[in-house]
Parts: C-alpha cells; structure tokens; sequence
C-alpha cells in the first residue's frame, strides 16, 4: 500500500483489506493448518504402520470428496447464475475464466518442466551408481 501511495497508483478496497490481513490471515492459516500437517507427517514417521497410512487414505479421499462436491456446487451455482448476468458481466465472467486458464496452463507447463528434470537427475544419478559399481 505504501508503494502504491508513492507511486501514486490506485488504492482499493482489496488494497486495504490486503495491506492490514494478509499477516494474520497467514498467521491463521500456519496455526491452523500447517502445523497440523506437520505434526501429522513427524508422528507418521515416527510410528509408521498401515493403520496409519489408512488414515491417510481415508482423510485424502474424503478431503477429494469435499473437493468434487464443492466444484460441482459452484458450478450448478454458476449456470444458475449465468441466466441472470447482464451481456457485460457474462463478458467479463469470460474474461475472468480466461485469465485464470492460462494461469493454469503456466502452472501445468511449469510442473512438467519441473517434472522433466528430476526425471533427469534421477536417470544421471542411475548412471552414475551404475558405472561406480561397474569400476569396482
């Protein structure tokens, strides 16, 4: 915000709302979350066992249930909505969904680039074991 100011940009209500959360709503989210998942990986760990890894299993799928469930929801809301919005806010709902597609394709082609080259690494370091024990 005060970058903005100085650089006489614009300041909105998503500026301010930002400038004075996004401290404690990360503040919130390591309390409430991380540390959780941390705790849960360090006692795994620990005392690894099947009945545990079971667990695992049971939260991911229902974690992936809530997930399915809540997308198929908003989207029943949104053609609900889609009746309902003027030319301009469909065009700016089109607008919207097309920025976000292609945050999602960088996303994807950046994951694959990232992909390709531990699959590198991984296939050098075989390489390498191989011909170090072929020397001895």
């Amino acid at each position: 915000m005060i970058a903005a100011l100085i650089a006489r940009g614009p300041i909105g209500l998503a500026t301010i709302i930002i400038s004075f959360f996004a401290g404690p709503l990360i503040t919130f989210w390591d309390n409430t979350l991380s540390r959780r998942l941390v705790s849960s990986v360090v006692e795994f760990c620990s005392h690894p066992s099947g009945r545990s890894i079971g667990h695992g299993f049971t939260g991911a799928g229902r974690y992936t249930y809530y997930l399915v469930k809540h997308s198929y929801d908003l989207t029943v809301e949104t053609q609900e909505k889609l009746s309902h919005y003027s030319d301009e806010q469909l065009q700016l709902k089109q607008k919207q969904a097309r920025v976000t597609l292609k945050d999602a394709k960088t996303v994807i082609q950046n994951t694959l680039i990232q992909y390709g080259l531990l699959k590198k690494e991984e296939q050098r370091r075989e390489r390498e074991e191989r011909n170090g024990n072929k020397r001895e």
